[in-house]
């Protein structure tokens, strides 16, 4: 028998994780490295994590009883997983164009300017 997902909105999330992918992948281009790899990173950590742990959560839910559904440690492990997952890529994502600058200064005259590629 093959369990129902309680999350069918992981459906539509995969055509909105392939366009975000895409669209991060050709800004990411243009960015210098480090900046790169953090926004590159904190994407793929949020899609896997919003994508992949919401599947395996569903999955533990739906072999579950009605009743008790929810209250089960490997269920919560993996919310806690997958939140953390999300919150974390975000982060990154966010932070990302940060590794970009490069504060310059002498004495009291400071100022910021963007790292070479």
């Amino acid at each position: 028998m093959v369990a129902r997902s309680s999350f069918a909105w992981v459906v539509l999330g995969i055509p909105i994780a392939i366009a975000v992918t895409g669209f991060t992948l050709v800004v990411a281009r243009h960015l210098p490295r480090p900046s790169t790899l953090l926004s590159v990173g904190g994407i793929g950590l949020l899609l896997a994590s919003a994508v992949g742990l919401e599947a395996v959560g569903s999955l533990i839910l739906a072999d579950q009883p009605i009743l008790s559904r929810g209250s089960d440690l490997g269920y919560i492990l993996v919310t806690h997983l997958e939140e953390f997952g999300e919150m974390a890529g975000a982060a990154l994502a966010a932070c990302s164009p940060l590794a970009a600058l490069r504060l310059r200064g002498v004495s009291t005259d400071f100022g910021v300017c963007l790292a070479a590629r």
